[in-house]
């Protein structure tokens, strides 16, 4: 990592201390489900955590669910809760709500007007209301509320491709942000911090495009919201330090890794370079000691994987690289596994069309269990879209995932078989044994 962004994460972290919430380390056998809006529904932070915990807890099946659906506020996060995150019997449910629940519209921006300010009111007042029952609900369905503070909207970037509302969103976000940490401690549940660290982030890396709509992290985004997760729940460690010593002659060794990094894909190059994910915790080390003075080849498996002095190797040398095309077996196990990470991802959020039209199914009195009657109140729902031309892109949006909706829902067994199936991969995801040599050069 960079001295640059070294200093910008300490100074981050220095500056949010008062912030740090430390989180309940997540358990074996422990079911745990993200409430939340698109940003969950869609997005693959989700995925990222149930991947890295496979990898770093190998046979420790903590099952993560997602239970986002695009387009809500924490008012809908409350109605839906018994028959769409009650039934998966959770220990713990983290929530996130707050990008829709603040409204994007010019009434965060100055001037301070009587009736901005009114709206303001209302619109806090509406999210502190939800997320207090919605928290309180969670607890008293027999789980862990764990609340989430929102993530920013990029009203900083200077790209003419995104429009989303530029210079209305963020103070919002910020002050909910401050309301759901307030909420937090008065209802005596733990929080994990996104809001306060990403901001500076985002505003620090624009040309990174963290937000690619100003609204939806990218791949890059949601790894660092799973980053965050996994500090709060304090899994901040290396992957480990493995020592051989070669001072008898003996210059081969056989290792057994017992947990895997995360794959340093190119979203995490992205990421590592804003954030120490590779420092922070995602260090595999290896030492050999004893060797003579001079320069030596590192060999791990069938990959020469560097040459140095001897004092490197005995101080120890980090093999989970991003800035060289080098992979040890170690990387290159856990690419499969992120291979099964990308197709879970894609069939769990896939699989929240379902959700999401439910919900509107039951808001306009049908019936679930007919496709008939879903689809009839699918019409009714994306039709109101088309009174308003300003809305029309919903209605274009919605209208084109109906051939998604009508195919999960007569395949619904299968695909929860398929999600089960795939994180059951990952949760036996092993380390295979390697051989490591050095030869002198």
């Amino acid at each position: 990592m960079k001295k640059t962004h070294a200093f910008a994460f300490c100074a981050c972290v220095l500056a949010l201390a008062g912030f740090a919430s430390d989180v309940t380390p997540f358990k074996d056998g422990e079911t745990v489900v993200f409430i939340g809006d698109s940003i969950t529904h869609g997005g693959r932070y989700v995925a990222d955590l149930q991947l890295f915990w496979s990898l770093r807890h190998p046979g420790a099946n903590v099952t993560f669910h997602n239970a986002g659906v695009s387009g809500q506020r924490a008012s809908h996060g409350l109605v839906r809760y018994d028959w769409d995150v009650a039934p998966l019997k959770p220990d713990r449910v983290f929530i996130m709500f707050g990008m829709n629940d603040v409204a994007r519209d010019a009434r965060w921006e100055p001037p301070d007007t009587p009736e901005k300010l009114q709206r303001r009111a209302e619109l806090t007042h509406t999210y502190e209301t939800n997320l207090v029952a919605l928290v309180r609900k969670v607890r008293e369905a027999g789980a862990v509320p764990v609340v989430m503070t929102p993530t920013p909207f990029d009203q900083y970037t200077s790209s003419t491709n995104v429009v989303n509302h530029p210079g209305t969103d963020d103070p919002g976000l910020k002050s909910f942000a401050a309301k759901a940490r307030e909420i937090a401690a008065a209802e005596n549940a733990q929080v994990v911090e996104l809001y306060d660290y990403l901001a500076p982030i985002l505003k620090a890396n624009l040309d990174k495009n963290f937000l690619r709509d100003r609204v939806h992290p990218g791949l890059e985004g949601h790894l660092l919201i799973a980053a965050l997760v996994l500090r709060a729940v304090g899994e901040d460690d290396a992957v480990g330090t493995v020592t051989f010593d070669a001072s008898s002659g003996n210059r081969t060794f056989v290792y057994k890794p017992s947990r895997l990094p995360y794959p340093t894909c190119r979203e995490y190059a992205v990421a590592d370079s804003v954030w120490p994910l590779t420092d922070g915790w995602n260090r595999e080390v290896v030492r050999i000691v004893g060797l003579p003075e001079g320069s030596w080849t590192l060999r791990l498996g069938d990959v020469a994987y560097g040459t140095f002095t001897a004092k490197e190797l005995a101080d120890g040398v980090n093999v989970t690289t991003t800035d060289e095309k080098r992979y040890s077996p170690s990387l290159r196990a856990a690419g499969k596994a992120w291979s099964t990470m990308s197709s879970f991802h894609a069939e769990q959020s896939g699989f929240r069309v379902l959700a999401q039209t439910f919900y509107q199914v039951r808001r306009l009195g049908g019936d679930v269990t007919s496709l008939d009657s879903c689809l009839e109140k699918y019409d009714e729902w994306i039709g109101a879209y088309k009174q308003n031309p300003s809305m029309m892109r919903y209605y274009d949006l919605y209208a084109g995932m109906i051939p998604k909706f009508k195919q999960k829902y007569l395949d619904k067994e299968n695909c929860e078989k398929r999600i089960a199936e795939l994180r059951e991969r990952m949760w036996h995801v092993q380390a295979e044994p390697y051989v490591v040599s050095v030869e002198r050069n």
